[in-house]
C-alpha cells in the first residue's frame, strides 16, 4: 500500500489478448516483451508482458489496445517479469 493507504499499481503485468497479432502491429507494442499461445480449441493469445511505473502506463497500454480493436482476455499483476514461452520479440 502507499502512503494514502491506495494500492501501487507499478510492476509486472501479463496481458493477453483473443487473436495472433502479426508483425505489423509489433511496432504498436514497441518495448513490450511480446509471445503468442496456442488457444487449444479457442482462438490463438497474443501475450503481452511490460513492467510499467505507474497506473497512466498501463492505462496507456489498454488504450492501445482497445484502439486496435482487440479484446483483452485476461491481465494478471506479477511480482516478477514473467515471459510465456522462450518465443518472444524485443
Amino acid at each position: 500500500m502507499s502512503e494514502a493507504g491506495q494500492t501501487s499499481t507499478s510492476g509486472c503485468y501479463e496481458i493477453r489478448i483473443w487473436e495472433a497479432l502479426d508483425e505489423r502491429w509489433l511496432s504498436w507494442f514497441s518495448g513490450l516483451e511480446i509471445s503468442c499461445e496456442a488457444g487449444g480449441d479457442e482462438a490463438p493469445l497474443t501475450v503481452l508482458a511490460v513492467r510499467v511505473p505507474d497506473q497512466a502506463k498501463l492505462r496507456g497500454i489498454l488504450n492501445k489496445i482497445w484502439d486496435m480493436g482487440l479484446s483483452v482476455h485476461s491481465m494478471i499483476r506479477r511480482e516478477e517479469p514473467f515471459y510465456p514461452s522462450e518465443d518472444h520479440h524485443d
